[in-house]
């Protein structure tokens, strides 16, 4: 086999971290056993020979491309280890000291997982294998110059993760539904202000699971390979919404009398360890209040050290931010069950407003498709798809000002010192991104 010496540049996607190594192989192509987790590699061969690909662990795979001349094999291990072999053929044809290096190489390869450009053709120069190979397009672009398929290598490997993440997707989603009994769970926390809260249950479908999933493997470089590191992934297969209402009358408490009042519920009941808290996440646009205060986030995080609670919290000097200035408290729980779920507590106002900002993320995120007879919603995703960057930014900027306007009217009314001016879209935006026009399409108002 031939000796390849290769370099490989690690991207974590943690910011601020960046590691490079160099490592040589003999006899096989090495690029890193296990390369660690969210992590993208970059593989050089030979000079312009390069290729980004997700290195998917648990998975094995190979790759045979084989001419007159040679078979080269590109395979991944159960461990993300990538290994490459380089075999001659002689007069054309596999040899019995070749068979056998090919058998070894493939040996753990499960047989629906060897791929193959013209399986034929493969089969017609190794007679002696007995290899059922999956077959792959055929592209000159796939192999580079130096011989290795490395771009087919990426898109398999991808392919690989899609269909592991809509397995993920199809074992999560029962199990979800079997979990997402809300009241059970929250009724005994809320139940005294059941006249004053809306508590609402949603579960992730399968395509939504699914597109998570393959958003975090693929996009963000995650290795997930396994359900349980699926379902701390998804994080929000069930979700809780504790909608606080405004008060109908005086009988009813102000809404910030009746936070306080949820806030030392919550921390009576983690106190108790009737209720796990994970991570708390106090979304706000900046200068604009958060539902938790300094005092009660102060309170909570105590309690959940006391209740001895492992925590990853998301805290940027007590809050969290948006690009959008969404705003919300919220809370990754562990349901008794051993199920991660969430829990989202916002004001009337503002979930009447979050309701209707969420097409903007559903288009970015191409969760809503142009619909025939909708012209209205068709012009909405066509204009916001073809915003610049700094278009873009104006209108996230619009977005924050106006949920800083509805905390603000959900928090001092309609008598404050201070008075916000409901915000209007920028004149050079196209008018059909307000959230106006945004709410007429969904048969919404604010």
């Amino acid at each position: 086999m031939t000796k390849w010496n290769i370099k490989i540049e690690l991207s974590h996607s943690r910011p601020g971290r960046r590691v490079r190594s160099f490592a040589a192989a003999a006899f096989a192509l090495l690029l890193l056993a296990d390369p660690c987790q969210a992590t993208s590699c970059r593989v050089i061969l030979s000079p312009g020979a390069s290729v980004r690909y997700n290195s998917l662990a648990g998975e094995t795979f190979a790759i045979v491309y084989a001419d007159t001349s040679q078979i080269k094999i590109l395979r991944q291990t159960d461990t993300g280890e990538i290994l490459g072999d380089d075999l001659p053929l002689k007069g054309g044809l596999a040899d019995e000291d070749t068979t056998r290096e090919i058998l070894e190489s493939l040996a753990t390869v499960p047989q629906n997982r060897i791929f193959a450009f013209r399986p034929e053709s493969a089969v017609s120069l190794l007679p002696g294998l007995n290899v059922n190979f999956k077959p792959l397009p055929v592209r000159s672009d796939w192999v580079d110059s130096s011989g290795w398929p490395l771009n087919l290598f990426k898109l398999v490997s991808n392919q690989l993760v899609r269909e592991n993440m809509g397995q993920f997707a199809r074992d999560l989603e029962p199990i979800y539904q079997k979990n997402k009994t809300a009241y059970e769970y929250l009724q005994p926390i809320f139940g005294p202000y059941l006249m004053q809260v809306d508590l609402r249950v949603r579960v992730k479908n399968e395509s939504s699971i699914r597109r998570k999933l393959e958003r975090k493997a693929l996009e963000k470089n995650m290795r997930i390979s396994s359900l349980q590191q699926a379902q701390e992934v998804i994080g929000d297969g069930i979700g809780f919404r504790i909608v606080l209402k405004e008060p109908r009358d005086s009988s009813q408490k102000p809404l910030r009398d009746l936070m306080n009042s949820i806030v030392n519920t919550l921390i009576r009941r983690i106190e108790s360890g009737s209720i796990r808290v994970t991570e708390i996440h106090n979304y706000h646009a900046p200068g604009a209040k958060p539902y938790l205060n300094k005092n009660q986030l102060s309170r909570m995080l105590q309690a959940i050290g006391m209740a001895g609670e492992a925590m990853d919290l998301e805290i940027k000097q007590g809050s969290a931010f948006k690009t959008s200035g969404y705003t919300s408290l919220n809370l990754n729980l562990m349901l008794p069950s051993g199920i991660p779920a969430e829990l989202q507590i916002r004001g009337e106002i503002i979930d009447r407003l979050a309701e209707i900002e969420h097409i903007y993320h559903d288009v970015r995120s191409n969760k809503v498709a142009s619909q025939t007879g909708n012209a209205n919603l068709n012009e909405f995703i066509d204009t916001l798809s073809r915003l610049n960057e700094a278009q873009r930014a104006e209108l996230n900027n619009y977005l924050m000002r106006f949920y800083a306007y509805a905390r603000w009217l959900e928090a001092q009314g309609s008598g404050p010192k201070t008075r916000l001016v409901r915000p209007k879209l920028p004149a050079d935006l196209p008018q059909i991104l307000s959230i106006e026009h945004a709410a007429a399409i969904q048969g919404l108002h604010f």
